[in-house]
């Protein structure tokens, strides 16, 4: 028999995985108080969860009343039907574990830059090692969510795949992080783009009870 608490969108570090990315905002790299409520994003996928106190107390970095709204607002919730996924595989970047390490670059010393000099001049160049960035990604440890494959730990069939459900196109690695049972979802405007389906809605209901409840904005078309 399942353990149905195992399959929570919210449980184990799956919440994380809604925020702690390397390029994230400091501020959103952990999940934040919403009233009496945990959020966690990373600017394409909300994820609200009943209270969270072991993420403590601070103010709400960002306003997420208007999509909440929808989501208690939304009326038409269908189960999330079975995807019909493109081939894909195990991320390359993080091996299928959904997190990585950084470590300084050796070649630029994390600075991000190297100096190169003809007879003519000196120049400052991205390093191309780490692409400017003056860090080296590797799988293994859990610094931050591989961003390739958003934590799923699956690589993307290409790298903006998406698929349409409900009429909303969702980039697929996004789509995956809420692939798990007694996942129901709703298509809505997101109040931005003035497209009927911008926003795809979603929230878990397990033995009658919402454990966990967000959104995945929508790819522009």
């Amino acid at each position: 028999m399942t353990d149905k608490k195992s399959i929570g969108l919210a449980e184990g570090n799956r919440l994380l995985k809604l925020c702690q990315h390397r390029h994230n905002k400091e501020e959103l790299k952990s999940p934040f108080p919403f009233g009496d409520l945990t959020a966690a994003t990373n600017g394409h996928v909300l994820v609200v969860v009943p209270n969270r106190p072991e993420f403590g107390e601070r103010a709400a970095p960002v306003k997420i009343d208007g999509i909440y709204r929808k989501i208690e607002e939304a009326t038409d919730w269908h189960p999330l039907p079975d995807i019909n996924w493109p081939d894909s595989s195990i991320c390359e970047i993080c091996l299928g574990s959904g997190w990585v390490s950084a470590k300084d670059c050796k070649e630029c010393g994390g600075d991000g830059e190297v100096e190169l000099h003809n007879k003519f001049s000196s120049y400052l160049c991205d390093c191309a090692s780490c692409g400017g960035d003056g860090e080296i990604i590797q799988a293994g440890g859990d610094d931050f969510v591989c961003e390739s494959c958003a934590g799923s730990g699956v690589s993307p069939s290409k790298r903006w795949a998406s698929i349409n459900v409900l009429g909303v196109d969702v980039q697929e690695k996004y789509l995956r992080l809420i692939n798990y049972p007694f996942v129901q979802v709703a298509a809505a405007n997101d109040g931005l783009r003035g497209a009927d389906n911008a926003m795809l809605l979603f929230r878990q209901v397990i033995d009658g009870q919402v454990v966990a409840e967000g959104s995945i904005m929508g790819m522009r078309k």
